[in-house]
């Protein structure tokens, strides 16, 4: 019993160094890509001003190493006006804040074989160079962002809603199929029944095929491309069109496929994801505006299919230029002291 308490001991503080360790060269790395980026543009130079984020007032871009136009600021006051006392109207889990707080939830968040995991006590959102930065445990939560994201786009816009795009880091691709029935159009005051009704991987795919309330669609039907880096196809629910390969209730069509008129109202235009390691070598910025989704457990054992530091420079360049910036820390597949540590070192002032 002593020898098994011994070994445990340890393990624990070898662990803890490990885990040091490796947080010394995250920031290291960090500091390296993302305040490179930050210091590139302040010798940048301003270029015309103009709305390249879809609808939001939006001040001068600016032109930084190639890669594209730094956004402005998308949005952030109307996503304040929809938090009353710093909560939000539509979801009290919610939270308006200047800083992360990672105070542990009182009842577990997920469970699996192995056991329950506690996650945090409430999602939050802050402001932090001109973005907006949403925290949360489990990564179905990202729907509230991507609710309000949309919800701003739709009532500034003064052209068609045109959507947004989604760069998705992670350690696994998050592409399960929703099993139960989907509500005929999304409204941001139902969101806490759409987190509810979904899990931690089937989010993207019940958001699939779906539209804003309001939004006037060209036809009847709203469509959601699912890619990966290098693979893309779009499912439509049957029996929108009956010509196409049938999978699972799904025709399935490659992108050139899509009629042209049908592409324009989607919800989320498409999905760029980097989760294996082919995904790592370069980062190719999304010609539309974007969000960030990054679960944390890319950090964990399952995300070592690449070195730390193609993660910590493709994770810097799609923050960098994400118009909003999502977060999960994913309780049960990563150490939850270790993944709020390197949250730190990304939101540090």
């Amino acid at each position: 019993m002593r020898f098994l308490f011994c070994s445990f001991i340890l393990s624990f503080i070898y662990t803890i160094f490990v885990n040091q360790k490796k947080l010394w060269k995250i920031e290291e790395l960090w500091n390296k890509y993302y305040y490179l980026l930050l210091q590139d543009r302040v010798y940048a130079e301003i270029v015309e001003v103009k709305q390249p984020h879809n609808v939001i007032p939006a001040k001068a871009g600016i032109q930084n190493g190639g890669i594209g136009v730094i956004p402005a600021k998308v949005g952030i006051q109307e996503v304040k006006s929809i938090y009353k006392n710093n909560i939000s109207i539509y979801n009290p889990d919610f939270h308006f804040v200047q800083e992360f707080n990672f105070e542990k939830s009182e009842k577990p968040v997920h469970s699996d074989e192995y056991g329950e995991y506690f996650g945090l006590k409430y999602s939050q959102v802050l402001e932090k160079d001109g973005k907006l930065i949403y925290l949360f445990d489990n990564h179905n939560k990202i729907i509230q962002a991507f609710l309000e994201y949309a919800e701003i786009i739709k009532v500034g816009s003064k052209a068609s809603y045109r959507g947004f795009d989604v760069v998705h880091i992670d350690a696994h691709d998050d592409d399960a199929v929703f099993a139960k029935q989907k509500p005929h159009h999304l409204e941001l005051k139902n969101v806490q029944k759409y987190i509810q009704q979904t899990r931690i991987s089937d989010f993207f795919d019940f958001l699939s095929g779906l539209s804003l309330r309001g939004v006037e669609q060209k036809r009847n039907i709203a469509c959601a491309e699912l890619d990966s880096v290098k693979q893309s196809h779009v499912r439509f629910p049957e029996p929108a069109y009956r010509t196409g390969r049938l999978v699972s209730g799904f025709r399935v069509y490659q992108s050139d496929e899509i009629p042209g008129q049908a592409r324009n109202d989607r919800f989320i235009n498409k999905i760029h994801r980097y989760t294996k390691s082919i995904d790592f070598q370069e980062f190719k910025k999304p010609q539309n505006p974007y969000i960030l989704s990054l679960d944390i457990d890319i950090f964990s054992p399952e995300g070592d299919f690449t070195d730390l530091e193609s993660k910590i420079k493709i994770i810097a360049q799609a923050w960098r230029y994400a118009d909003a910036v999502c977060i999960a820390t994913s309780p049960g597949f990563i150490e939850q002291d270790y993944a709020h540590k390197i949250i730190q070192i990304f939101t540090k002032a």
